[in-house]
């Protein structure tokens, strides 16, 4: 049986590894994370959280299975005045290293983008990574 513990784990160490490996400069926050010190992060930084959205039923008999989804939501911040390209690039690096991912137990589709905001000098972009894990009982 695959857990929500189980699951988040395997998302994050998808996602840990692909930057440790390819931009092991980028700063990364995750979604616990309480306070980012702007004046050291310099003009790019990533703050990425794992939720849990919803689960269905997928078999009815004494050992039912169900499906979870889950959306992995990344937030680039970049300073503003800065531009877009060095957002854009690593919209398209994450969109790589999460889509269409499978195991056993779980499968994430296509990311998509998200809201942008600009706010006290920074612009946000968001980029949504849907996934769903199956719980399989037995």
């Amino acid at each position: 049986m695959t857990t929500f513990v189980e699951a988040r784990d395997v998302v994050v160490t998808l996602i840990h590894t692909a930057l440790q490996t390819d931009r092991p400069t980028l700063p990364v926050f995750w979604a616990n994370t309480k306070v980012v010190d702007l004046d050291t992060v310099g003009s790019l930084f990533l703050r990425v959280e794992v939720e849990f959205t919803d689960a269905r039923q997928l078999t009815i008999n004494n050992d039912p299975e169900h499906r979870t989804y889950g959306m992995v939501y990344f937030s680039v911040f970049s300073k503003e005045g800065t531009g877009d390209r060095a957002t854009l690039d690593l919209f398209e690096y994450l969109t790589n290293v999460v889509k269409f991912q499978r195991s056993a137990n779980y499968t994430f589709l296509t990311p998509r983008p998200g809201r942008r905001e600009a706010r006290s000098g920074w612009v946000s972009a968001e980029l949504h990574a849907p996934f769903q894990f199956e719980s399989l009982v037995g």
